[in-house]
């Protein structure tokens, strides 16, 4: 899975990187994201140059690498609905293994789940009254 594959990226992330393909990239189907001044694929050490001033630039000090937005954007995919399936897709993965190594819980998504079963129960008692609570399955 690996490799070439179109990811969907919301508009508000587009919007951003169509202006930077327009200021510092040339537009071809080849065409990298970040590129030296002849359009040529960056060297890791300018790459890596570029991103702490970018970072430190917008008052970020501590430790945070490039490859963090991959988890970010991912835990992000996931909290918006992404089925486990998608976000294999998304990130190139053929096992799930994988996948879950990128995937995070916060306590926001946690009380989200707890609050989504009590709306079941609700609707549950609500449609059946006398129905109580289930018969105990051994599990």
């Amino acid at each position: 899975m690996a490799g070439r594959r179109t990811v969907y990226l919301p508009e508000i992330v587009m919007q951003d990187l169509r202006l930077h393909f327009d200021i510092h990239v040339k537009r071809t189907p080849e065409a990298f994201v970040f590129t030296g001044a002849k359009g040529a694929q960056l060297r890791r050490s300018t790459f890596q140059r570029n991103w702490r001033k970018g970072l430190n630039g917008a008052g970020l000090t501590g430790r945070v690498h490039f490859h963090d937005l991959r988890h970010t954007g991912n835990t992000w995919a996931a909290e918006s609905g992404a089925t486990l399936r998608e976000l294999m897709e998304r990130m190139g993965h053929a096992s799930s293994r994988a996948s879950l190594i990128y995937l995070h819980t916060n306590d926001g998504r946690h009380q989200g789940v707890a609050q989504a079963m009590s709306e079941l129960i609700a609707e549950g008692l609500r449609d059946d009254p006398d129905a109580g609570l289930p018969a105990a399955s051994g599990t």
